[in-house]
């Protein structure tokens, strides 16, 4: 198969981000009018219950997909039975759950104070639907099948927003509505990829491969969850101190701010593959690598800038004027998510080299840390505290896991220059800011301005980034 390069598979992810934020705006402006600020708060918080056990009965397992696929050779009886094992045994953890889960209800006992458990269930469900996303999806990346991948996504998108439809429009169903849609576009998805799986590998059980990919993704699953605390133990402080409605403004601009994870994650998605063949095949790994990481800051700053200018437009669109309160978390919040567009290219290194049990002790520690911020600042300066306690827990995060990468595995950056492109775009985002609070027009011709300026001083950073490609094995061994 022949190997796709950077510019054009990151090109391919962005075009179905964008085509897939283009989709999920329509749905997020569907649920914005159909459902009550309350309603939103309460669907955000059923969202990440989905998230949770997707995470759960995933176990991270996408992660041995990803590492394996060199490895083991992808042509290879022993990666063929990987595959079949891991999905094997993802279903067989789900029934087991299933069943303690329904003989907890039946036990009248509730999942979370305060939610419908009927809502409770149907989330969890979803949840595993997405596992077997993931699952299939690392195998899609790693193999460089951007359209593939990316055409999954938007299908995903595009059926949850017509289930949305039929659901909140034709049948008024509400909340209940909205809970169903998410499980209905996720069972879509999850079937189609698994009947891609199961016809490229089959379903063939070895117990050694399962327990030799446990022991790399278990602690890896600690490290998930540690990220799902980050995005949502806030909601649920939120919920306890201020009520779902606090919930639904703050949860509503963290919607919006999170597009710039599919951007971020699509550039990822193109560069992981790349990232894997350059440390295993080239002896200039750490120049090449280097390279990218210092560059990477620049380039991702603008793309921030340029949607942070868009922001206020997209929520008084979408949400209308009983969400314009998000627009005072949005700084912080797209700071949030610059520093986790950071962190996802300076974590590889740790992953490349199975130290799952080193990431979950970092994930986990930057969890507390965001909670116990959060519990205290929540009270005194309300969704303010929760946006600037996941500003510094996600700073954290990317900074902890870039120090103990370079301990791992030295990469030649340039630090000083990092620090010169994250200041710079601080800075810039700050002034931004400040114009939007003279007023909108003043805020949207700054951010204009600033944006290009900077995209003309950094177009050699882009550069840097895609020459990468250039760079991917040595001369000498290439065939």
């Amino acid at each position: 198969m022949e190997k796709g390069n950077l510019l054009r598979n990151s090109s391919i992810y962005i075009l179905g981000s964008v085509t897939t934020a283009s989709i999920s705006v329509f749905s997020l402006a569907l649920l914005a009018r159909s459902l009550s600020v309350s309603e939103y708060g309460e669907l955000s918080v059923l969202l990440q219950i989905a998230t949770l056990f997707a995470f759960i009965f995933g176990l991270e397992l996408s992660a041995s997909v990803v590492i394996e696929y060199n490895l083991l050779g992808v042509n290879s009886d022993a990666y063929k039975q990987l595959i079949g094992s891991l999905f094997i045994f993802s279903f067989l953890f789900f029934l087991t759950s299933a069943v303690i889960l329904l003989f907890a209800v039946l036990s009248d006992l509730e999942p979370y104070p305060g939610i419908n458990t009927k809502l409770a269930l149907v989330a969890i469900l979803s949840g595993y639907f997405v596992s077997v996303i993931n699952l299939g999806s690392g195998f899609l990346l790693i193999s460089e099948r951007a359209q593939t991948l990316s055409l999954f996504r938007v299908i995903r998108a595009s059926s949850f927003l017509v289930f949305l439809i039929i659901a909140l429009l034709v049948y008024d169903g509400g909340l209940l509505g909205a809970i169903f849609a998410e499980a209905s576009s996720t069972l879509i998805v999850a079937l189609s990829i698994f009947v891609i799986i199961y016809k490229r590998f089959g379903l063939t059980f070895n117990f050694g491969q399962l327990t030799s990919s446990l022991r790399f993704c278990v602690p890896l699953t600690i490290h998930a969850l540690g990220l799902w605390a980050l995005v949502a133990s806030d909601r649920f402080v939120l919920e306890i101190y201020l009520g779902y409605e606090e919930v639904g403004i703050y949860s509503f601009g963290y919607a919006i701010a999170a597009f710039l994870v599919m951007i971020t994650s699509g550039i990822d998605s193109a560069w992981s593959p790349i990232f894997l063949e350059v440390c295993e095949h080239n002896e200039n790994s750490s120049q090449i690598v280097g390279k990218y990481w210092t560059s990477y800051p620049a380039v991702i700053g603008v793309i921030c800038l340029i949607f942070f200018t868009s922001s206020p437009a997209i929520v008084t669109i979408l949400g209308g004027s009983e969400f314009n309160r998000s627009n005072n978390v949005m700084p912080l919040l797209i700071l949030s998510m610059y520093f986790h567009g950071l962190y996802l290219p300076f974590a590889k290194t740790l992953m490349m080299r199975k130290k799952s049990l080193l990431v979950a002790k970092i994930t986990g520690f930057c969890a507390v840390f965001n909670l116990a911020i959060t519990i205290l600042s929540v009270p005194e300066i309300g969704i303010m505290g929760a946006a600037l306690s996941t500003a510094f827990s996600y700073l954290l995060l990317m900074s902890l896991c870039f120090h103990f990468s370079q301990k791992e595995e030295y990469m030649d950056v340039d630090i000083l220059r990092i620090f010169f492109h994250s200041g710079k775009f601080c800075f810039a985002l700050a002034i931004i800011s400040y114009s939007f609070q003279i007023g909108m027009v003043e805020g949207m011709v700054s951010g204009i301005a600033i944006s290009s300026i900077l995209a003309m001083l950094d177009k050699n950073e882009l550069h840097n980034l895609l020459s990468v490609q250039e760079n991917r094995r040595n001369d000498s061994t290439q065939t």
